[in-house]
């Protein structure tokens, strides 16, 4: 089985689908990920669906978790880019190195981005062009997690959570055993090299554990030219020297898209295992990347050159679980979490000559620097098992943050200084409520929070917060119908509340990485009549439905879904407020609706042989719409389909991945029309080798990506018309057991 930090919750939590390498299995705890032999011949996804044999998991039919062989096929540099070929899931893309995970059109805080059950403590969900300060090397397992159980990680979390579990606390082995891990690899892509050394050693009472992996990559290759046509056409982009001069489109090689990072962990447990236990962990993240665009200079005295970024997370974590012999009453467990993080961000400027012109090198400047403190705790009482006609956890959530702001004005050589703090705090609980073949779960939170900002002159803001959300899924699995193994039906309706965020009410600063200064809907609505006072609460109205099917030797789940909000809040260029390259935050009636499907056949299996061969088909598509301007909301995912063929034999393992990804369509054209994307074909490739006289410790992999050299664009990106996916790669990985 694979090891998690928390493997005494499985019996103990509302069940989520998972999705592993070989097939689909039950999955109790989201931070928990079970692995047998059984399930590895299964090559069925019913067991996600049907969360074994209590009836059907909570939430939505596509709630999945990715571990094993699984992963390390999809493993890309970020969590982004890893999971973006997920149904329902897209990626943010900035750089070549800062992505996020976009679930059915919805980022930053209606999409919960969590490390071991925590949150990542960096600024992504406050700054859409920050990466999520996880190094995907480190992950276990990644959880993509919806449904009522959502509602455990924030009322915000509309589009659910994703999890990713580490180990870098250790778990207590009552017999005792060491392991380590040495992985290294190069890609072509940008010279890009990577390295991982973990370590494991546990006795008895204590275990401890060391983690660290290094990333560096230099510019990335292209397919052709970096800035669309339409771009170049409707910007125009030129710089200035007594008039205009014009700027010519990289080709074959993204400038300024290098990207290093650099994680180092250590973690210790103590206690008694399946009674007691305590565990800490430090860990630090620094990121260094580049910002792909030549920023062009303006004849208002924005000086030409090129942006990057400096980014360093420190954080120190502790949890620690009680069994008691007997239980409390219905109570079986109780467990704490408690974690403190600091987070530091610089986006600096380099100012460049143009050729033999000499513009402005030597004008180098910080342009916005941001310093984060938080703090997070949650306590949770489990109550129940997976035998129970009820089980579930009750939990008290609490967060609390300082971000500091310093905002370099260059046409008076100073800088504006913005302190915005945010505190929370919530009740939640899931239940899941089973009974024959059917199960019912459901979901509350309330929270109550306070969001403030303090400016240069002191002045000082603040407003209260107070949500409530809850949602409800009911499910029906039988094997009462003919012809088939299995079905299964299932309908989830929620209502959510989410108080706007302090940078979504009060931001003011320039955003290079996007391009535009960022201003907040409460600051803006002294300069803009369509924004009526401080931001409102966005509210959520979601229904969904799934079906799935297994009819032995394939299997397949199909669901539909459609929210309405009220006063869903989103960047919006905004050229009318007399600023260069303007965002603010505001916020309209829209809704969002869309399906999504997934089947796996086993196209062929020997068990003589032991070789096997899979097909899995999925496909995804949605529409939006912003109910007052009639149109599309802005930088929504396009609809795409996916393939994987696997085939599995002893020590070797091939997989092709083929995606289709279609043209962004109509695209909003107001208070600006936004640049559309083409589609394009993804295919990558790969093999994996544990050579039998290894005793499995070795493993070779040898992975290719956008074989077809396509241009790639991801619409849901601000940089879409200046900044490409990287095209062809190859890369190969050696990773050794002992």
């Amino acid at each position: 089985g694979q090891e998690s930090n928390h493997e005494e919750d499985i019996s103990e939590l509302p069940s989520e689908q998972s999705v592993g390498l070989d097939g689909i299995y039950v999955l109790e705890d989201i931070e928990v990920v079970a692995f047998s032999e059984e399930d590895a011949n299964s090559g069925s996804i019913m067991g996600d669906f049907f969360g074994g044999d209590t009836g059907l998991s909570f939430g939505s039919g596509f709630s999945s978790t990715m571990g094993g062989e699984r992963l390390q096929r999809i493993l890309r540099p970020t969590l982004g880019d890893t999971l973006a070929g997920q149904p329902g899931v897209t990626s943010s893309s900035y750089s070549p190195g800062t992505t996020r995970p976009i679930i059915r059109g919805l980022d930053g805080f209606r999409v919960a981005t969590q490390i071991d059950g925590l949150g990542t403590m960096d600024l992504g969900p406050e700054s859409p062009d920050h990466g999520v300060a996880i190094d995907p090397l480190i992950a276990k397992s990644i959880e993509i997690h919806r449904g009522p159980s959502a509602l455990r990680f924030g009322s915000g979390a509309i589009g659910g959570a994703v999890n990713t579990i580490t180990g870098i606390r250790p778990t207590l082995i009552p017999e005792g055993n060491w392991d380590a891990t040495l992985t290294t690899g190069y890609n072509t892509q940008g010279d890009g090299k990577h390295a991982k050394l973990g370590a494991k050693l546990a006795e008895g009472l204590w275990a401890f554990s060391f983690f660290t992996s290094q990333h560096e990559s230099g510019d990335t290759s292209i397919p052709g030219r970096a800035w669309t046509q339409e771009y170049e056409d409707v910007i125009q982009p030129r710089t200035f020297d007594g008039g205009p001069i014009f700027l010519s489109n990289p080709t074959k090689t993204l400038p300024n898209s290098y990207h290093d990072s650099a994680t180092y962990s250590v973690g210790a447990s103590f206690g008694v295992p399946d009674s007691v236990e305590f565990g800490l962990s430090l860990t630090r993240f620094d990121s260094n990347q580049g910002i792909p665009y030549f920023y062009d200079g303006t004849a208002t005295g924005r000086p030409f050159g090129q942006s990057h970024t400096e980014s360093e997370l420190s954080r120190i974590d502790t949890d620690f679980s009680y069994l008691p012999q007997g239980g409390w009453g219905p109570f079986s467990k109780l467990t704490a979490r408690l974690a403190k993080g600091w987070y530091d961000r610089n986006e600096k400027f380099e100012g460049l000559n143009l050729g033999d012109i000499e513009l402005d090198e030597g004008t180098d400047f910080t342009g916005i620097a941001f310093e984060r403190d938080a703090t997070e705790a949650r306590f949770e009482l489990h109550n129940g098992d997976r035998d129970s006609l009820l089980h579930g956890i009750t939990g008290t959530h609490f967060e609390k943050s300082r971000l500091h702001a310093r905002r370099f004005t260059l046409q008076v050589a100073g800088t504006d200084d913005t302190l915005l703090k945010q505190e929370t705090a919530a009740y939640y609980s899931t239940q899941k409520l089973s009974w024959e073949e059917w199960s019912l779960e459901f979901g509350v939170r309330g929270d109550f929070g306070d969001v403030s900002r303090t400016d240069p002159g002191n002045a000082f803001v603040d407003e209260r917060t107070n949500t409530f959300s809850q949602s409800m899924s009911l499910g029906w699995d039988t094997a009462r119908i003919p012809g088939l193994v299995r079905f299964g039906a299932k309908l989830t309706a929620s209502l959510t509340d989410r108080a706007p965020s302090a940078v979504e009410r009060y931001a003011f600063w320039d955003n290079e990485s996007l391009g535009n200064i960022i201003i907040g809907g409460d600051v803006a609505a002294v300069f803009l009549d369509d924004i009526d006072g401080p931001l409102d609460n966005e509210k959520a109205k979601h229904i969904e439905l799934s079906f799935a099917a297994d009819w032995g030797w394939g299997s397949a789940i199909l669901t539909g879904y459609e929210t309405d909000f009220d006063n869903f809040i989103f960047l919006e260029s905004r050229p009318d407020l007399g600023f260069e390259n303007t965002a603010v935050y505001v916020a309209r009636d829209a809704r969002i609706r869309g399906m999504e499907a997934m089947t796996r056949f086993s196209l062929w299996e020997s068990k003589d042989l032991e070789q096997k061969l899979e097909l899995e088909l999925s496909g995804d598509w949605m529409e939006s719409r912003d109910l007052k301007r009639r149109q599309e909301l802005p930088r929504m995912p396009t609809a795409k389909i996916s393939s994987m063929l696997t085939y599995e034999m002893p020590s070797w393992d091939f997989h092709l991945e083929l995606r289709r990804s279609f043209g962004s369509g109509s695209t909003p054209l107001e208070p600006i029309p936004e640049f559309s994307t083409s589609p394009y074909t993804l295919l990558n490739a790969g093999a994996t080798w544990q050579p039998a006289w290894a005793d499995d410790a070795l493993t070779i992999s040898l992975r290719g990506t956008n074989l077809l050299n396509e241009e790639i664009r991801e619409h849901t990106s601000f940089r879409k018309e200046t900044s490409p996916q990287p095209g062809r790669g190859v890369s190969v990985e050696l990773e050794w057991t002992f």
